[in-house]
């Protein structure tokens, strides 16, 4: 049916009374709807609020948890670090006494060594300029009646310039120009000096000769070759090479 039927069935005046009780019957079950919707969401909100609280309570307590779990790791990091420091100390304090050992035993303690003459502690120290080295020795008396002796301690460094072999010789120009190292003493002698390396030389091993003598008596003659790898490394062997 047409609405211009519909009118002309009913009148004007009952289908206005027809469409207003319509819209009334709209806006209640619309009203109804909405307060049932609303109902139904605030029956929600307290169990939300309540997930809300615990979630936050869960989230601080693993926030705590892992705070602590740094804390933890910081600190056996820390432990870590020091155990390490202090096992490379232990090691480091070893080493020492184990040559301060050697060097004494040598000198108090001949009969654990060889006997007569003997070059301890052989060190070549780079300087802060190129091709400039101190070399570090110690001469030991180790006779059993520590008489004082006495000689020219003749220092050679063997290798090699332009692929041909060299040797730089004590009292040369390139090569401690003051010429062998004097010693004299009854239990030992330290000795520092310093050289420089011609440009272009490659060092192979560091030579040692001298004839030792008890005041005037030659009592024999020391040599003693040491590779150069040893020799910057403080590593000299135990053992002479003729």
């Amino acid at each position: 049916m047409t609405p211009e039927a519909l009118k002309a069935r009913l009148g004007t005046y009952r289908l206005s009374l027809l469409v207003m009780v319509a819209l009334i019957a709209m806006a209640v079950f619309g009203y109804q709807l909405a307060d049932f919707q609303k109902q139904g969401t605030q029956s929600r909100v307290p169990a939300m609020k309540r997930t809300i609280t615990l979630l936050k309570d869960e989230n601080a307590a693993l926030q705590t948890r892992v705070n602590q779990l740094e804390v933890a790791l910081n600190l056996a990091e820390q432990e870590a670090q020091s155990g390490r420091q202090l096992q490379q100390e232990h090691l480091q304090t070893i080493a020492e006494l184990q040559t301060q050992l050697g060097f004494y035993q040598n000198v108090m303690a001949p009969e654990t060594t060889q006997d007569g003459f003997f070059i301890d502690g052989i060190q070549a120290i780079a300087n802060a300029s190129d091709d400039q080295f101190t070399l570090r020795f110690v001469l030991l008396q180790q006779r059993d009646n520590r008489a004082i002796v006495k000689g020219n301690l003749e220092v050679a460094i063997v290798g090699s310039q332009d692929g041909e072999p060299v040797t730089l010789t004590a009292g040369s120009e390139q090569f401690l120009p003051e010429g062998p190292i004097k010693y004299r003493f009854k239990y030992f002698q330290t000795v520092n000096v310093k050289f420089t390396l011609p440009t272009g030389f490659v060092p192979e091993s560091v030579r040692f000769d001298t004839y030792v003598y008890q005041y005037t008596t030659l009592r024999g003659r020391y040599q003693r070759t040491v590779p150069w790898e040893k020799v910057v490394a403080g590593e000299s062997p135990a053992e002479d090479t003729p």
